[in-house]
């Protein structure tokens, strides 16, 4: 049995004494603002142009986007969310001499240019590969004034510098670029200790601003700068095989459970390598949001994993989305999506029947968790037994209740969302859950 689905709402604790969803869906304080002039310079270079054809759907994201391997191994681009931080914050003015230094640096760099106005844009990019791959393919349609090279170069005076993950030294070797009165801007993603901070040289003496705790210019609730790079920090990993500590390896090891095993199982890692490969990438960032709270971007990746390749594992995780949004309806047809790609999959029934009972029909319900149990894949059984003693106790069924909550406890001995509830149960009917 694989394809084990890491669910904590629909097949844990939450579900079992209630749903508890985020805040609202249009999550106004998620993403960094920017302004019309940033967006607009973002947007002057399509992203699609920089992965295979297969994830285009990748690119509409807000989230880093990279090149898949084994097509090519090589760091993600920032995110609009973050690449917008970095624009806002780098305070390019037309006419400025800038460089844009880092890792994964161009499509940062042509909207720098855009903002610039004047072709005085120089992009080192450090990544060996993606300079020559750029210099290759040129997919950002580059203006001929804006130079690429290899980084740490020997040109100087710049106005601005604006480096993205830049390699070691940096706060020591940039500033020695700039013009008298330039600014250096180094950001650096990292899920536990990201870094956004203004350098200014005056003469032989540097002066460092730290911005990593400052929320971006805007009306309304926002992130503070090293919520975004924390949060860049944790998608980027979609891309990569690195398991690092924490959260991150905590919703690698989920995805390497779920969606990985699945696409392996049935043969798509082998028959459709770089659709497999977008269609895992694309799950992953789903989750990522998702676990952060970001429901509608989660969404909107789970959409692009099925775009890229249908899979059922895809499907089932937007409808708990949808169901996290109170979109019932939409949830339950997703779920109805994921039973026809692939219906050995016990998690979308098992859902449906979550569903149901949330609409206060139980009856309904208990013919779905019944389905699940029926199931060829379905790592976790005891839930829909859980779920099931939840539709009895509605039903007034105590009995039967009791009997689903102890096949519950014998398929995982010491299940304690099942226990708790057998606990209840014993403490007489003024305990139960209405």
């Amino acid at each position: 049995m694989s394809g084990r689905l890491k669910t904590p709402g629909l097949y844990g604790e939450a579900m079992s004494e209630g749903s508890q969803r985020p805040d609202d869906a249009s999550e106004p304080g998620r993403r960094a603002p920017a302004s019309d002039e940033v967006r607009q310079a973002l947007a002057q270079t399509p992203r699609k142009l920089l992965v295979p054809g297969v994830c285009e759907p990748l690119a509409e994201l807000d989230a880093p986007i990279g090149c898949l391997p084994p097509v090519e191994a090589a760091p993600p681009c920032p995110s609009p969310s973050a690449a917008g931080l970095m624009l806002e914050a780098a305070d390019i003015s037309p006419g400025d001499r800038v460089l844009v230094q880092g890792r994964a640096v161009g499509w940062l760099g042509l909207a720098a240019d855009a903002l610039n106005g004047s072709g005085r844009v120089r992009i080192e990019e450090e990544h060996e590969a993606l300079r020559a791959r750029w210099r290759s393919v040129r997919p950002f349609r580059m203006r001929e004034q804006v130079r690429l090279d290899e980084a740490d170069g020997i040109e100087n005076g710049f106005d601005r510098v604006v480096a993205w993950d830049p390699g070691p030294g940096a706060p020591r070797r940039l500033p020695r670029r700039l013009d008298e009165g330039g600014t250096v801007l180094v950001a650096r993603p990292d899920p536990d200790e990201p870094e956004l901070a203004r350098l200014v040289q005056h003469g032989d003496a540097q002066t460092t601003m730290p911005l990593t705790e400052l929320a971006p210019a805007a009306g309304g609730p926002a992130p503070t700068a090293g919520d975004v790079l924390r949060q860049e920090a944790l998608l980027a990993t979609a891309w990569t095989d690195e398991r690092p500590s924490g959260l991150a390896r905590e919703v690698g090891l989920s995805v390497d459970e779920t969606i990985a095993s699945a696409l392996a199982d049935q043969g798509l890692v082998r028959r459709a390598p770089e659709r497999a490969a977008g269609a895992r990438v694309a799950f992953h960032l789903g989750y990522v949001q998702q676990t952060l709270g970001n429901l509608e971007q989660a969404a909107l990746a789970y959409t692009a994993s099925v775009e890229v390749l249908p899979t059922a594992e895809a499907y089932t995780f937007r409808g708990w989305v949808r169901s996290q949004q109170e979109r019932l309806s939409e949830a339950i047809e997703d779920c109805r999506q994921a039973i026809d790609e692939d219906p050995t999959l016990g998690n979308p029934y098992n859902d449906i029947g979550a569903y149901r009972l949330e609409q206060g029909r139980p009856a309904e319900a208990i013919e779905w968790f019944e389905k699940a149990l029926e199931a060829e894949r379905y790592a976790s059984p005891e839930f829909p037994y859980l779920n099931m003693a939840r539709a009895r106790l509605m039903m007034e069924e105590t009995d039967e209740a009791r009997a689903a909550l102890e096949q519950a406890l014998e398929l995982r001995p010491g299940f304690e969302p099942a226990r708790r509830l057998l606990d209840r149960i014993d403490s007489g009917p003024d305990e139960l859950p209405r």
